[in-house]
């Protein structure tokens, strides 16, 4: 990981991976979201089975990715974007990338709920954990996997190591778009849909131009972190 890009726009390198086994490793990652449902008990915090939840579901995009690539293909980490950045390229591509990203998405979020029917308006997942925060540490809580541990395990998982291999199989444009679907659609959200779906192409654009996980983890991070700052100032 001490290899640094210093330019702004890298060329694209093609990954050995398959789609079909970013799509299992994306499973099995929902699939140990899972498990703390077979401990937890009736009157246990909601709050804590959720956190133990994401805990684990972002262990597996982490982990699993990174054990695939290293095992099977002999690869080391930059091959999934883990190279050092430069300040130029978290500038422009992280913070004004996140700014712009989360500006769009805040402007359709606001359209899908005036347009679509009540019954359809649900809140976004970051803003269900914030409302099941009963006390300043738990809220604290929710902000640091908001903002640090969801951005960087949803970024390794569907820019750093999907998308490659969607583009590889697909080509760039419906690499984008699929991956994009895939992203959105997870959500289980009909309002958020169109918002993520958006932001998941800025993303995956992001990825596509750096080839950098810190880059695009950045972005996220600024996203999760306005929503948590407009969620304190509308609360």
């Amino acid at each position: 990981m001490n290899k640094q890009i210093d330019t702004l726009k890298t060329k694209w390198i093609p990954v050995p991976w398959l789609v079909s086994e970013a799509l299992l490793i994306l499973c099995a990652g929902l699939i140990l979201s899972t498990l703390p449902l077979f401990w937890s008990s009736t009157g246990q915090n909601t709050l804590g089975i959720e956190l133990q939840a994401y805990t684990f579901q972002l262990a597996g995009f982490i982990l699993l990715p990174i054990l695939l690539v290293h095992k099977k293909y002999r690869l080391g980490p930059d091959a999934l974007g883990l190279i050092r950045p430069s300040w130029r390229m978290l500038f422009y591509g992280g913070i004004l990338g996140g700014l712009g990203l989360y500006g769009v998405n805040l402007l359709l979020t606001t359209l899908s709920v005036l347009v679509l029917p009540e019954k359809f308006v649900q809140a976004q997942s970051v803003v269900s954990l914030l409302d099941m925060a009963g006390t300043p540490y738990e809220f604290a809580l929710v902000g640091v996997f908001v903002v640090v541990f969801a951005p960087f395990g949803e970024e390794l998982l569907f820019r750093a190591f999907l998308y490659p291999a969607l583009r590889s199989r697909f080509g760039r444009l419906s690499g984008i778009l699929i991956g994009s679907g895939i992203f959105a659609g997870l959500h289980l959200n009909l309002v958020a849909f169109l918002p993520l779906f958006i932001g998941g192409i800025g993303f995956n654009l992001l990825y596509d131009r750096y080839q950098n996980l810190f880059c695009n983890a950045t972005a996220h991070a600024i996203w999760n972190g306005l929503a948590l700052f407009l969620y304190c100032v509308t609360s």
